[in-house]
């Protein structure tokens, strides 16, 4: 089951996260608690046209997903996101996040 604001590896970029690190809006995932924190993670990325803002979302969480097993994370939570707009067709998105390690209750 996914949770509300979870996404799995299928849903993102097509299994390109590391299949083990779960991310999420909401601070704290159902069914797991946080053992520990691993640090802020920050993605950004620029965007042209509605088309590409997908593509560049979908990018930007499997990055988050990427940094947090660099650090030893197997999740990304409380995830949030700023939308910087240049013109009407191009900007730039930042994702950011905590990395945690956690385990099922």
């Amino acid at each position: 089951m996914i949770h509300p604001g979870l996404f799995n590896s299928n849903e993102i970029n097509k299994g390109q996260v590391h299949s083990s690190v779960m991310v999420s809006t909401t601070p704290t995932l159902e069914g797991y608690r946080i053992v520990s924190y691993h640090g802020i993670v920050v993605a950004q990325g620029e965007f042209t046209g509605s088309d590409r803002f997908g593509t560049v979302h979908q990018d930007l969480l499997s990055e988050l997903a990427r940094i947090a097993d660099v650090r030893d994370a197997n999740a990304v939570v409380g995830i949030s996101m700023a939308v910087f707009s240049y013109t009407q067709y191009r900007g730039n998105l930042v994702l950011q996040g905590t990395a945690v390690k956690v385990e099922r209750l």
